[in-house]
């Protein structure tokens, strides 16, 4: 199935066992001491391990400053290039090869000073940046190419150097709307490229010509007096006599996020084949990388297959399931753990109350930096009878562990199909990727011979009746609601979980009340339907969610003209809308439609009648605490390892 994608290839003089490359995934672990953890290089050790690996296994950003040391691989001194030389070896089993990124830290990585952002002009937005002199230019570059060198005697087959994220000092350089210079590093498109220019002509001279060298290619910015794809193609020509690959990406600074690597679910699959093509045939010479959701097997064969690339770049969909290339290889795509494009991965900060020790966590992967110990399940030494009520993630993924290790298992749901809360998170027309969830959980259900009893309430009677050894409580929770002692007239109020379903039917004025997922989804919904949206809430619109997903809603927001009320607490709602306080202000936000999207609630009325019937239980998801996806299958997956 996979003819092209497991066919050797070469970059440069590098050969590699297939076409397919797994990118730097950086977990923001660290030891303070800028070496990478064990559980880092045991990730990337499993991911090589398999029968059907990646060719080539990129380790996250390197450093030769301690500039970032609590989460990059530096090499700045003997012993961190001693360690890096280690693990770089335990890597390269079953032919596989290693490459370094280069240039990760941005606008900070100038090698020059490490406290303020140097950049090729003063800007203040959108990044604040302090002019780079002569000087500062040129021990930049000394700098690059002295650590592109450590890089390869630290034992590195290949180096990547980044860019394309409008961050980094190269891309701030070559974009006409960062870089103001009147002298010879600013105006013309080639004055913009000289320090790339030279940069590279030092990296060469620093590793020998022989060396593969990958550039991570900024083709356009999908902005305003940005660069346009017609300058990505001259640029890739400038270039093309110093590096041996391209990765073409895209970058959007003021809109979303950048189309390099970190794409969420509204984005189509291959959004940057176009470009990709477009380098291809203006430096037909050169190897080409396609990258960004390229996660579908039949995707990535027939990008090969076309000649529209050479390699293809799997960074998320080797993260969710390490077996990708070896199912997709066999033909088993359907058992393949598919990246949903949640985001969840890039949400560490929010997380870390709860998995300090795994900042980067993957919704669908709970074993991630803890693969061997947690794909091996063992036989349960005592099958015991297990009831497990709740048919939503939680409730499946403890199931199917619980099954597989040999316990019997019953499963309860009250409802008449599985899903819970998933069914909703996942309804809406762009989220295909969040529809393949359940099906696939209910595959590895039968798989694991789960008995599944839908629509089946469990009372205190069944629990007698059924009598289990152990009962996974895993019955999630229920919408909050608000009450307020006014006569509400005609004004509808109903919840934003029924206006996502298409339950409910909605005036022309809406206020909804709660501005996180749920509300900014039913906003941006039905502001796009044409009606007049108000959101409030008594914080931030959006406060506490992952950025990334953040400014899709707002941006959606905006584009349908919803009223945005932050820091605005709701008095009361009355036969005219909603009463909020607005600074030291009463004021009334009309409406006919009231949505309600104020959280969740546990549902954990089971709790006490098994206390009663002095049964054992554990409680998982929401009903234990409010969570979302990511939490409940992990809470789920590691119960169903400890019983």
């Amino acid at each position: 199935m996979l003819e092209n994608l497991l066919r050797p290839g070469k970059i440069g003089n590098l050969q590699l066992k297939n076409r397919i490359i797994y990118p730097g995934m950086t977990f923001r672990l660290g030891d303070n001491k800028g070496h990478l953890t064990a559980a880092e290089v045991d990730s990337m050790v499993y991911r090589a391990e398999q029968e059907y690996g990646p060719a080539l296994i990129t380790f996250p950003g390197l450093n030769d400053s301690m500039f970032g040391k609590v989460n990059r691989a530096n090499i700045n001194d003997d012993e961190a290039a001693y360690i890096l030389a280690k693990q770089i070896e335990k890597v390269k089993i079953n032919d596989t090869k290693t490459m370094a990124i280069l240039g990760v830290m941005g606008l900070r990585d100038n090698g020059y000073n490490e406290k303020e952002n140097l950049g090729p002009s003063n800007l203040i937005f959108p990044f604040e940046t302090k002019e780079m002199t002569i000087d500062e230019i040129q021990f930049f570059i000394y700098k690059f190419g002295k650590l592109a060198a450590r890089a390869k005697q630290a034992g590195f087959d290949a180096i990547r150097i980044q860019t394309g994220t409008s961050k980094k000092v190269l891309d701030l350089f070559v974009s006409p709307y960062t870089n103001r210079r009147k002298d010879q590093y600013g105006g013309s498109l080639t004055n913009r490229m000289r320090i790339v220019i030279e940069l590279l002509e030092e990296v060469r001279r620093q590793v020998g010509e022989d060396y593969p060298i990958i550039f991570n290619l900024q083709v356009q910015e999908l902005i305003k007096h940005g660069t346009t794809i017609q300058d990505g193609i001259e640029m890739a020509k400038l270039i093309a006599p110093y590096v041996d690959a391209f990765e073409p990406v895209t970058a959007k600074r003021f809109k979303g996020t950048s189309m390099h690597g970190s794409e969420a679910y509204f984005t189509s699959y291959g959004p940057l084949l176009p470009y990709v093509r477009a380098i291809k045939e203006a430096v037909p010479e050169k190897t080409v990388i396609a990258s960004v959701r390229m996660g579908i097997p039949e995707l990535a064969e027939k990008t090969l297959a076309n000649g529209d690339a050479d390699f293809v770049s799997l960074g998320r969909p080797l993260f969710a399931d390490p077996e990708w290339i070896t199912k997709a290889a066999k033909g088993q795509t359907q058992e393949i753990v598919r990246c949903i494009g949640c985001m969840n991965c890039y949400t560490e900060g929010i997380r870390k109350e709860l998995f300090p020790a795994y900042h980067r966590a993957c919704t669908v992967n709970p074993a991630n930096l803890r693969e061997k110990e947690f794909y091996h399940l063992e036989a349960a030494e005592d099958p015991k009878k297990i009831l497990v009520v709740g048919g939503g993630l939680a409730g499946m993924e403890a199931a199917i562990t619980l099954a597989a290790r040999g316990h019997d298992v019953t499963l309860c749901e009250q409802n008449k199909e599985l899903g819970g809360q998933w069914i909703v998170a996942s309804h809406g027309e762009e989220k295909g990727d969040y529809k393949l969830l359940i099906p696939f959980k209910k595959r590895q259900l039968e798989k694991n011979r789960v008995k599944v009893c839908l629509g089946t309430t469990v009372d205190k009677n069944y629990l007698r009746n059924f009598n289990p050894d152990v009962t996974i409580l895993a019955t999630g929770a229920l919408p909050r609601e608000l009450h307020f002692d006014f006569p509400l007239g005609d004004v509808q109020v109903v919840q934003g979980n029924d206006v996502i379903m298409d339950k409910v039917q909605v005036g022309d004025e809406v206020v909804v009340v709660g501005g996180r997922y749920i509300g900014m989804e039913v906003a941006a919904k039905l502001a796009a339907q044409g009606k007049h949206v108000s959101i409030v809430d008594m914080a931030e619109i959006g406060k506490g969610q992952n950025p990334l997903l953040f400014d899709h809603y707002l941006n959606l927001m905006h584009e349908n003209h919803v009223e945005l009320h932050y820091n605005t607490p709701v008095v009361s709602f009355t036969s005219s809308g909603v009463d909020v306080l607005c600074s030291t202000s009463l004021l009334t936000l009309q409406a006919d439609t009231i949505v309600l999207a104020v959280g969740t609630k546990p549902e954990d009325s089971l709790k006490k009648d098994l206390e009663e019937l002095n049964f054992k239980y554990c409680m998982i998801g929401d009903c234990k605490r409010i969570g979302d996806a990511l939490y409940a299958i992990r809470d789920g997956a590691e119960v169903g390892r400890i019983i």
